[in-house]
This record gives C-alpha cells, sequence and structure tokens, in this order.
C-alpha cells in the first residue's frame, strides 16, 4: 500500500506542474525529490489573491510558485538577508511582505525586492514571526525580541515592553475590519484599540494566560485563540469556550484556518494535521492517511478547497476530501 502511495506522489507531482490539472486523488505530496522545491522544511504557505503561492521554508529561503513554476529566493541568489522565512502577507496593492527569522521585513512587488531591518529602518527586531495588513495598507508586525511593530510604507512605530504593557515576543497578531487589534504574547492575550493596548481579560477562569500562538475569525464572527501548548479557546455568541488539551486530540496548536465548507483546521507539530466541523474533531495523521511527518507547522486553504499541509521533515501535503483541482 505504501509503495502504491509513492507512485501515485509521483504521477500527481508530474501533473501538478504539466499542462494539464483535472480533478485528481484526494491527496498530493511535494518535496524536495519531485518538484523544484529546495528543502522539505515548510513552515507556511500564503496565497495571494491572484492564486500564487509564496511557500516560506524553514532553511532555504521563499518559493513563489505559480503557472506551473517555482521561483526560489534565498540569500545566494537575491538580498533576502535570512533563509528561515515565517510568513507573508500582500496589501491592497499587490505588495508582498515577508517575515524572515533573523533577516527583518522583505516586501516583494514584481519580483523586485526590499528589504527593512535594524540597519536600515526604524523596525525594532529582526526576528519576525507574524504578520497582518489592515485596509489601511497598515503592515503590523509580531517580533520575536521587539515586540509589536507597524509600518504603513513610510513610518515604523514599535511597541514593546519598554514603552508598552506588551512582552517582547508576539507570535501571532490579527487585525479585524473595525482595526481593532488581537496580540497574541507569550504572555497571553492583549488588545488595542485606538492605540490603547491592554492584556485581555476573558471573563473565565478556565482559561490561562498563556502562549498565543494563533488566531482566527471565522467566517461567522468567531475569534480562535491557539494556545501554544495549553487548548484553544473560541468566542461565539458572546460566550468564550476553552478546550484544554485533555479534551482535544492533540496538544499544541501552531497555526488556525478555515476552509471553503467553514471547518477549522490546525497544524498540531505533533499529532498532524486537525479539523473541527462544528460538531467533533478529526486528525490526518501517519496512521491513518498519506502524511508522513506529524510535525505540521500550518495549514493553507486555496480558491478550490485545497489544504496545503507544511510539514518540518518531509515537504507539503496538498489534501481535498473533495478531489483536488489546481486551476
Amino acid at each position: 500500500m505504501f509503495g502504491r502511495f509513492i507512485m501515485l506522489y509521483f504521477v500527481l507531482a508530474f501533473n501538478l506542474f504539466g499542462q494539464e490539472n483535472p480533478v485528481h486523488s484526494k491527496w498530493i505530496h511535494l518535496h524536495k525529490d519531485n518538484s523544484k522545491l529546495p528543502t522539505n522544511s515548510i513552515h507556511s504557505v500564503f496565497i495571494d489573491k491572484n492564486n500564487v503561492k509564496w511557500i516560506c521554508t524553514w532553511d532555504a529561503g521563499l518559493v513563489k510558485y505559480y503557472s506551473d513554476s517555482m521561483i526560489v529566493f534565498n540569500k545566494s541568489n537575491s538580498n533576502i538577508l535570512h533563509n528561515t522565512i515565517y510568513d507573508a502577507k500582500e496589501d491592497s496593492k499587490g505588495n508582498i511582505f515577508i517575515a524572515t527569522h533573523g533577516g527583518g521585513l522583505v516586501k516583494i512587488k514584481d519580483n523586485k525586492i526590499s528589504n527593512y531591518n535594524t540597519g536600515n529602518s526604524g523596525i525594532s527586531h529582526n526576528t519576525l514571526y507574524k504578520i497582518d495588513v489592515d485596509v489601511n495598507d497598515k503592515v503590523w508586525i509580531g517580533t520575536w525580541g521587539g515586540g509589536l511593530c507597524t509600518f504603513d510604507g513610510n513610518n515604523w512605530k514599535s511597541f514593546t515592553n519598554n514603552n508598552s504593557v506588551l512582552p517582547y515576543k508576539i507570535p501571532s497578531v490579527l487585525i479585524d475590519n473595525n482595526l481593532k487589534v488581537w496580540i497574541g504574547s507569550i504572555e497571553g492575550l492583549y488588545t488595542m484599540e485606538n492605540s490603547a493596548i491592554k492584556r485581555y481579560n476573558f471573563g473565565n477562569d478556565t482559561i490561562p494566560f498563556a502562549s498565543v500562538y494563533s488566531l482566527l475569525r471565522t467566517n461567522d464572527g468567531s475569534l480562535w485563540v491557539g494556545f501554544k501548548q495549553n487548548g484553544i479557546a473560541v468566542y461565539k455568541n458572546n460566550t468564550w469556550t476553552y478546550k484544554s488539551i485533555n479534551k482535544l486530540p492533540f496538544s499544541k496548536c501552531y497555526s488556525l484556518a478555515e476552509d471553503r465548507n467553514n471547518k477549522v483546521w490546525i497544524g498540531t507539530f505533533g499529532h498532524g494535521a486537525a479539523w473541527f466541523d462544528g460538531v467533533k474533531w478529526q486528525l490526518l495523521n501517519k496512521n491513518n492517511s498519506p502524511l508522513t511527518d506529524n510535525l505540521v507547522f500550518s495549514v493553507a486553504v486555496d480558491e478550490f478547497n485545497n489544504k496545503w499541509i507544511c510539514t518540518f521533515f518531509d515537504g507539503i501535503f496538498i489534501y481535498n476530501e473533495d478531489g483536488i483541482k489546481l486551476n
């Protein structure tokens, strides 16, 4: 059975980069031996408004995948200053912003790269973890050592433990449509409204003030808060619900994403990829699926409802329960 999976992966990967992309099986496995991926260690995938996939790798730079081709940007062929890439987001002008884990912020437009670091800009730290962009195209950056930064295209502003109540490590940030900022820190959840920052009070003693690694606003208006090692909290209908790790089929929540069927997907970094359909939890892992690595950093969802499952050791697994469609 495993041999048949491997053969299927190679056939489907060939189709992925060919001229025809019909509906395939439920799984495709992309790795460096059957594609132009420069590494098998993938942190995340960002899908822009043109359906271009920006693949953030752990050790080999950034990969731009579009029109059946891949372009790699790294330290040796561009002015990207670090090959560890954590996150990417797009503004309304089509600028792609990249969070590097040691080389500051990168902006890409029409394959032209601009770099912002502590040596040439007002950014507070070069190790970045998360990016979000608000409706005014202001970029919000969670750093791993310099608190929260903002960049409006001209001006920088920083919120650190020196000038605010924020801790210095910010793994997640989410901007609501009303410009309320949700800030996930290593010391719990914070909010910012009209430049006023405060530690969030859940009003529920069972919810811990623990490290928040992921935030998600779902289509029904619910707010999901993923703790690194302390379960998940969900705010819905004016009520917080908390699921501790002893009530979940996994112990870590590294990422959150919603698919086209309103299922919420979790990168568990240890138990594979998990999803919740509003009633039950389900795991996809090495024991019950073609996944060969349970260290899932993140899951991204494209316009065809394909889930791009990013793993630490074995590349990207594309999954669609209704059959994969790529264009």
